[in-house]
């Protein structure tokens, strides 16, 4: 085998594990500690920050975090466990959650695996996969008795109903 060489404009395209054969200039076969930038190539990765030490149970092998930054000032880390939700803050103070009365819809054996949970406008809204969702029983749908039509095309002198 030849030896071949080549200069490598930039390796703004990341990892890949493809083949060398099909792999393209600009992907690294692995990348330790370094970014893919656009704007800058290949710079070094961020160092990893402790922003704050969140108070929580000493076993928490399978909770569920979840992020929520609704801007630069109101940032909140959801915690998830077996029964339970926490809030804190980005400098580790815990909020108050209020709750319904019957809160067993949070009760899971793995939260890490069992909650999704996704953040719409100020809400976030929490599923739990394993329970499986029911019919309201006693009550009934609602009459409607008025609504709105649209009529495209008529014929003149018609009467509708």
């Amino acid at each position: 085998m030849a030896l071949i060489a080549s200069s490598i404009p930039n390796l703004i395209n990341g990892v890949s594990q493809q083949p060398h054969e099909v792999r393209q200039p600009s992907q690294a076969e692995s990348q330790l500690n370094g970014q893919s930038s656009v704007v800058k190539g290949l710079v070094k990765r961020a160092p990893f920050e402790v922003m704050a030490k969140l108070n929580l149970p000493a076993t928490t092998d399978s909770t569920k975090v979840h992020i929520y930054e609704r801007d630069g000032v109101e940032q909140y880390v959801i915690v998830l466990t077996n029964g339970g939700l926490k809030v804190f803050d980005f400098e580790g103070n815990e909020k108050t959650v209020n709750f319904p009365s019957d809160i067993t819809y949070l009760s899971a054996a793995n939260p890490r695996e069992d909650f999704r949970l996704t953040t719409i406008a100020d809400h976030t809204f929490i599923l739990n996969t394993k329970i499986t969702v029911g019919e309201v029983t006693g009550t009934a749908p609602a009459e409607i008795s008025e609504g709105i039509v649209f009529i495209r095309a008529g014929n003149y002198g018609s009467t509708y109903s």
